[in-house]
């Protein structure tokens, strides 16, 4: 079974991707390659810019039709990208590090998922930090500087989950936007959260788990071991003392993305744990519209 993890960026950046090839066990062997998607050249030409200042007020507006059609130039050039990168995976054995929908907050920005640290355990020493996803549906302009690389996450999310395979993809790529994720699509990931959750107590079964496969990990056929190798020791070195180390290196992300696929690869040692509210969670300065879904940051746990 093969696992993709994608770590979702801009325009300059574009998308890293780290394909695992799985062993049978654990303790592997399991095969790593990586690749990229650039954005800025391509062999079918560049990506079409994704303009900020377009964007933003579009979205504060929730004017879901004009800025479907304003980013779709962009959203079709990366899905051609990706499709020749990943063909025909089954959505639970991709994981995305992006916002999977906008917000559909009516008391300001960022989604449910994102405002949900306290109920697992993000506490003193095990802190994250979220960038809170505009919010469709609250009337105010989104303060981050450039959150476009949210877009491209977006479409990335539609592709693999077969949303834009129609031929009306620009319908299509609207439809998804305006009313988010369904469980179609991928798995939506979150690197440092995942961690972070992780190195808790009361998941070291899951944490050395991870720490074996990690060990059993190698360079596949053409790849350079070195940027193997440093992968995996920045997550070695993260499951000891924080994520802040992945950040060096958009392949470390993209291997911790691959994480998030694990319970359906090894189902009897991992299990999914959704950033979803329990019974007790109140105040969260979060009240959805109900016009549209936002989708679940995805942990990995032990089974």
């Amino acid at each position: 079974m093969k696992s993709f993890g994608i770590d979702a960026h801009g325009h300059r950046k574009g998308l890293h991707v780290a394909e695992i090839a799985w062993g049978s066990t654990i303790s592997g062997p399991h095969a790593v390659k990586f690749s990229h998607a650039p954005l800025t050249t391509a062999p079918n030409g560049t990506c079409p810019r994704l303009c900020i200042d377009i964007v933003r007020p579009l979205v504060t507006k929730c004017n879901v039709e004009k800025l479907a059609a304003e980013t779709y130039p962009a959203v079709a050039h990366l899905r051609g990208l990706l499709l020749e990168i990943i063909s025909g995976a089954p959505a639970e054995t991709v994981a995305i590090d992006s916002p999977s929908g906008f917000s559909r907050n009516t008391l300001g920005h960022g989604r449910l998922t994102e405002k949900l640290q306290a109920a697992h355990g993000f506490g003193k020493g095990f802190r994250i930090g979220v960038q809170m996803t505009p919010s469709l549906d609250c009337g105010k302009s989104h303060g981050g500087l450039d959150w476009s690389w949210v877009i491209l996450g977006m479409a990335a999310f539609a592709t693999l989950g077969g949303l834009l395979s129609v031929e009306a993809r620009l319908g299509a790529w609207h439809t998804y936007l305006e009313h988010g994720p369904d469980g179609r699509e991928p798995v939506e990931a979150f690197p440092s959260a995942t961690i972070q959750y992780l190195r808790q107590s009361r998941n070291a079964a899951a944490r050395t788990g991870v720490r074996q496969l990690i060990d059993a990990m190698e360079p596949a056929t053409g790849q350079t071991k070195a940027h193997v190798v440093t992968a995996c020791e920045l997550v070695q070195t993260a499951l000891r003392v924080g994520p802040k180390g992945i950040k060096k290196d958009d392949r470390a992300a993209a291997l911790v993305a691959a994480l998030s696929t694990l319970p359906a690869v090894f189902p009897g040692q991992f299990s999914t744990v959704l950033m979803s509210p329990p019974d007790h969670c109140h105040g969260t300065k979060h009240q959805a519209s109900g016009q549209g879904r936002e989708g679940a940051i995805t942990l990995v746990g032990p089974a």
